[in-house]
């Protein structure tokens, strides 16, 4: 279950947290585990990204000045079922494990005596929140390529030309490598609170959730405001005036949720 690769980065207890030290010592165990997948899913961006460059990039060249927006477009667009399958893949591996973790603390176990983890709810999701997620990695691409393309076009510049301001604009390994940090910070903390909560219904307990703060200092406000907040396992939070499922859900705003490291911890029926 879950990544060999994160053997001794257990979690720390996620049920009943009645203290401050609780709390943290379980946030930072969270935080620890999913820095882990987080370089792991890092890299994976950024292979994408630079696939999706040379896509791009062999579209453009194969265009006029002026048809190369469009081909840029059409380029973007036959690269979208590939960041959906990158995103499945994220989503399976990062939900399952930490969802196989809590699932185990609830049934007084070890991880790797869960003898399964179901995810047919995780793919129901993705089925959901998917198109939304790859929309916002790809339209944020598309502005920045028609930004681009406009701008040489508008200074008269041959098709080689435009390629350059391209990858210069859209492609340079700095930015690969920002993009692919943010996206693999926020999509990995969203993964693992959607595994939390997965795990903690398929235990069967009379659970509800409660949201745990970042605890480093860096927290937003609205954030800091929601920690301790209890609700019951299907219904939202309330985090700076919007209804959250859980941290970094994507039916939040982008201000509210990008690089949220707030987490789930449990809470049994009765003991409040």
């Amino acid at each position: 279950q879950g990544d060999k690769g994160l053997k001794g980065f257990s979690l720390a207890k996620a049920i009943n947290l009645h203290t401050e030290e609780q709390k943290a010592a379980y946030w930072r165990s969270v935080e620890r585990r999913r820095e882990r997948w987080k370089a792991k899913i890092a890299e994976m961006v950024e292979r994408r990204f630079r696939e999706e460059r040379a896509a791009v990039l062999a579209a453009v060249r194969k265009a006029t000045p002026e048809t190369a927006a469009q081909a840029a477009d059409e380029a973007i667009n036959a690269e979208r079922s590939k960041w959906a399958s990158l995103l499945v893949a994220i989503y399976v591996g990062v939900a399952e494990d930490f969802g196989t973790e809590i699932l185990a603390q609830l049934k007084g176990v070890r991880p790797s005596e869960v003898k399964q983890f179901g995810l047919e709810r995780i793919v129901r999701a993705l089925d959901q929140i998917g198109a939304l997620l790859v929309t916002r990695i790809t339209e944020t691409t598309r502005e920045q390529l028609r930004a681009a393309i406009i701008d040489a076009v508008q200074q008269g510049q041959d098709i080689d030309r435009i390629a350059q301001a391209i990858d210069d604009a859209v492609y340079l390994e700095p930015i690969i490598e920002r993009r692919s940090e943010t996206i693999a910070r926020t999509e990995t903390i969203r993964a693992s609170n959607l595994g939390s909560l997965e795990g903690a219904r398929q235990s069967g307990l009379p659970l509800r959730k409660e949201w745990i703060a970042t605890r480093d200092g860096r927290e937003r406000d609205g954030h800091a405001a929601a920690d301790g907040q209890i609700v019951d396992l299907d219904e939202p939070f309330i985090v700076g005036g919007e209804q959250l499922m859980y941290p970094a859900d994507p039916a939040g705003s982008a201000g509210n949720v990008i690089n949220c490291r707030c987490t789930l911890g449990f809470v049994v029926e009765g003991d409040v």
